[in-house]
């Protein structure tokens, strides 16, 4: 059981395994069957509104740490110029538990018809079902609101497997050998469900077994079904062990696309040349060189179910006509999409293997370009059509890059010592964006990275109205007065516009690397990773609450560069002053920081005893997570959201491993 670092937050889980291999002649059986049951227990960690519904987090952010937890009389304290904000402890009474058992089974079996040709039948299932139980008391707003509100949610996802392959291998005398794969595979996924949302308790608990009377208010029903049918074929040949080249290609079939496009093709082709094996290339230094090239298409059908037809939905609580009683229709939810088709990911791939000193250092080297086609997006449409969204293939993206892999093993016996690094560089780029923008994108960035951060540059505060006059005019992106922002008027054109946006950054690094080292000696062991990336930019609302000098005034909790903020007797200051931010807050410079970061992912330090009676193998290790992180982020974790998820936590884990 893993308790989280939030209170009446824990995470139990239980499982086991059986395995079963059976030879006999041409037959060969395999088999597992894994069980776990998941007991997750959660609490409102936050996500979207603002600072009001931003969860547990958030909340503790800004709430003022001047006002008592609880009130004389036992309840707990509400704020007291915005009622609407929830007390952060009062949400640890929220009930929140998810109980999810998970059944994973395989099995297969071969016979060799011939030497050399075998057929292959594999066979999966993967069954879930879990249950949600929530309740929100009266001791929290939003179930005071509702006089209590609790939620039930059963779901059931299945994902069936078939595969039948027929395999071929044949070794010649020049010593070349060949290999050869073809069939089909078949799978389904169904998804079920239901979800009863009900307020109003009778008798008011904060025990969820002890809910007697309730309202219904919602009680919808789902169920989903999709199914993916490929074939494929794949020919390995080795002339030799010098030339080696391989060719694939696949047809894949998926319910979840267009009535129109249904099928995706994916043909990929690679050679390796294995230089060290060559009569010229004699040298003690290379214990292996190989050569690769390698260029192919694979899809992607990630998008859900039902994305590309229109599906009818109940609607709850519409009030239609003069005495307002709320009535249920129905209402299409998307447009139809009978064009949506694959997405498809061209790669080219060069590469190179080596090791040298006996393979004392060894490693790889590869460039890429990676082109992406059909991307599938969720677009956003304009109000007056009806629908919120649709998924569609929005143009192309271009990722190029290298990754460099280098292992050394610096000591060998006794005391060993290994250490490895990897280190990549990768750059994406709109090549095709066929009039998609995402929401903040709407500028002339055609070449723009995908996940590009969009706002305004600031170039100071201001300090007077004659300034505020004298500016180009930004009332229509944000307030201007003394104290505010001031931002740059980047297309020169008079007037502060969406168009003045610019690129403040990106979510995706341009660097990412890794160190691991693992040391023994005798019965001891220790090993330690550093995980780091670079060139990564992250927005901070975070911040941009905690500086907002308009909700001094309504008793917010407040960092501490407030005492800097701009005043007429302080017109130094760098935080925007009283009725500087939110009022008419715009993405801008300020709250976009450099999120890079370098973190001691894992350091453990073990030992191994000597076999004994009825124990073949026993190892006692202590273990250390997060220990160490190292940013110029300001906000809690460089790599969470600010506002929803957990931060990664320090973990201490002390255990014993045992063989009988």
């Amino acid at each position: 059981m893993h308790n989280g670092i939030v209170e009446r937050s824990s995470l139990e889980r239980f499982s086991t395994r059986a395995n079963l291999d059976y030879t006999k002649k041409k037959w060969k059986v395999t088999g597992n069957v894994q069980l776990s049951k998941t007991n997750d227990s959660q609490i409102p960690f936050g996500g979207g509104g603002g600072p009001e519904f931003g969860g547990l987090f958030n909340n503790t952010r800004l709430w003022s740490p001047l006002l008592n937890v609880r009130q004389d009389n036992g309840e707990f304290s509400i704020h007291p110029t915005r009622d609407q904000i929830p007390n952060p402890v009062s949400l640890l009474n929220i009930q929140d538990n998810t109980e999810t058992n998970r059944a994973l089974v395989n099995f297969s079996t071969e016979y060799n018809i011939l030497s050399g040709l075998s057929a292959k039948i594999n066979l999966g299932l993967d069954r879930s079902s879990s249950r949600r139980e929530a309740l929100i008391p009266t001791s929290v707003i939003r179930g005071e609101q509702a006089n209590g509100e609790g939620e039930i949610g059963n779901a059931n996802n299945t994902n069936v497997l078939a595969e039948f392959t027929l395999n071929y291998q044949k070794s010649f005398n020049n010593g070349s050998q060949l290999t050869a794969v073809v069939g089909n595979t078949f799978q389904q996924f169904d998804y079920e469900g239901d979800n009863l949302l009900f307020i109003d308790f009778a008798d008011q608990t904060t025990d969820f077994e002890k809910i007697t009377n309730a309202d219904t208010i919602f009680n919808p029903k789902f169920k989903e079904r999709s199914r993916l049918l490929s074939m494929l074929a794949r020919v390995n040949y080795s002339i030799n062990d010098k030339y080696l080249i391989t060719a694939s290609f696949r047809a894949d079939g998926s319910t979840r696309f267009g009535l129109n496009n249904k099928a995706g093709f994916f043909p990929s082709g690679a050679i390796a040349w294995k230089i060290h094996n060559e009569d010229f290339f004699q040298t003690n230094f290379f214990e292996q060189l190989k050569l690769r090239l390698s260029f192919g298409q694979i899809g992607n059908q990630e998008i859900g179910n039902r994305r590309s037809r229109s599906i009818y939905d109940v609607t709850r609580r519409t009030v239609l006509g003069l005495e307002g009683v709320p009535i249920s229709g129905l209402a299409a939810d998307k447009p139809e999409s009978p064009n949506l088709r694959w997405e498809s990911t061209t790669q080219l791939n060069l590469g190179l293997d080596f090791a040298i000193l006996k393979s004392r250092i060894y490693g790889s080297v590869d460039v890429y370009n990676k082109v992406t086609d059909d991307i599938l997006l969720n677009y956003t449409l304009a109000g007056t059509a009806g629908f919120d969204e649709i998924t569609t293939n929005a143009g192309s993206i271009r990722n190029s890059g290298y990754e460099l892999a280098l292992t050394s093993r610096n000591f060998t016996g006794d005391f060993n010592w290994t250490t490895s690094f990897n280190f990549a560089f990768n750059k994406n780029e709109w090549t095709n964006r066929a009039g998609f923008y995402p929401e903040g994108e709407q500028i002339a960035v055609e070449d723009g990275p995908l996940g590009g951060i969009y706002g305004y540059q600031v170039i100071g505060l201001f300090q007077s109205d004659d300034e505020i006059d004298n500016s180009p005019d930004q009332a229509s992106v944000a307030r201007a007065v003394p104290g505010s922002f001031k931002y740059q008027d980047a297309n020169n054109d008079g007037v502060i516009t969406p168009e003045d946006r610019v690129l403040l950054g990106q979510v995706d690094p341009a660097y990412t690397f890794g160190f691991n080292n693992s040391l023994s000696y005798k019965n001891f062991d220790l090993s330690f990773f550093f995980q780091g990336s670079l060139g990564r930019e992250k927005e901070n609302f975070t911040l941009a609450y905690l500086e907002d000098a308009d909700d001094l005034l309504e008793g917010y909790n407040k960092s501490a560069n407030i005492i800097n903020r701009w005043t007429p007797e302080n017109p130094n200051g760098t935080v925007p002053g009283v009725d500087g931010i939110l009022g008419g807050f715009a993405n801008n410079s300020r709250y976009i920081e450099d999120a890079s970061f370098v973190r001691l992912r894992n350091i453990t330090f073990g030992y191994n005893f000597n076999e004994v009676k009825w124990v073949k193998k026993m190892r006692l290790y202590a273990d250390v997570q997060n220990l160490l992180t190292i940013t110029p982020f300001s906000g809690t974790d460089p790599e969470t959201d600010e506002f929803a998820q957990y931060p990664n936590a320090k973990t201490y884990t002390i255990g014993l491993n045992a063989t009988f």
